[in-house]
């Protein structure tokens, strides 16, 4: 009787912890099912977030599109970029973007240049150099000044055309040394008319009238007896190349007289 006791209450015993496992079980898919039922409604909504996020990207899309395509008449593909970006380090400008703001800070000079930028998108005055750095500036007339100037006088009215020349000279340490950009020496006169260490640089500038632009077009290395003395040029070499400024000056479409 005893033994048949004992087996009863550990059968007992067994159910009991079986059906403590299961409810323990029961529990568990209950709260699987919770999580289930709450993470399918959680998709449900990611799925209609999306599909808001979607229909907006496709009508910023279509915006850009359009302010792109009004802006395309006015600007340059890079300018473009650098409007939509927050900053335009790392951009790469396109040549005919550096021609203009060439242009540009030729006729509104460094300060106005640089309050122009603040508006719209230029490369900056370093980048500018950096591009013109490869260009070598020769003694005589400056054909790429030249070049630049055609581009500047086809936005200019008829009577912005008139210009003026006028001549300066400056003093120079007389030295020679090697040009980078040429590997060549440099420092002694450009005139045939004499001879030896520059140490006064003479240069030809043209400027508007009634418009607000000027620009060196030509220089020479000359020499001085004298540091406080005008230099020794020639005056017939010196009124050869004035004739020949004013002649190219004609030829890009400036007025150099009435």
């Amino acid at each position: 009787m005893e033994v048949n006791a004992q087996e009863k209450l550990r059968k007992e015993v067994e159910l009991a912890a079986v059906r403590d496992e299961n409810e323990r079980l029961k529990h568990q898919v209950d709260a699987l099912t919770r999580l289930a039922d709450k993470l399918n409604n959680q998709n449900v909504h990611l799925r209609g977030s999306k599909r808001v996020v979607t229909r907006r990207n496709v009508v910023l899309a279509k915006k850009y599109k359009q302010v792109e395509s009004n802006l395309s008449p006015v600007f340059h593909e890079d300018q473009v970029e650098a409007i939509s970006r927050k900053s335009t380090k790392g951009l790469k400008w396109l040549p005919s973007t550096v021609k203009d703001a060439l242009v540009l800070k030729m006729q509104c000079g460094t300060t106005g240049y640089e309050e122009l930028r603040k508006k719209i998108p230029y490369p900056s005055a370093r980048t500018l150099q950096r591009h013109i750095q490869h260009i070598v500036f020769r003694s005589g007339i400056i054909d790429e000044v030249f070049d630049m100037t055609l581009a500047i006088i086809r936005n200019l009215k008829e009577e912005e055309l008139e210009c003026v020349m006028a001549m300066d000279e400056m003093a120079l340490d007389a030295s020679e040394r090697i040009e980078p950009s040429t590997n060549q020496p440099i420092g002694r006169v450009t005139l045939q008319s004499h001879s030896g260490l520059a140490n006064k640089a003479l240069v030809f500038i043209l400027g508007g009238i009634s418009a607000r632009w000027k620009q060196t077009v030509a220089y020479h290395f000359t020499r001085a007896r004298k540091e406080d003395e005008d230099s020794i040029a020639d005056g017939k070499e010196v009124g050869d190349i004035i004739v020949d400024i004013i002649r190219r000056a004609e030829q890009v479409g400036l007025v150099t007289d009435k």
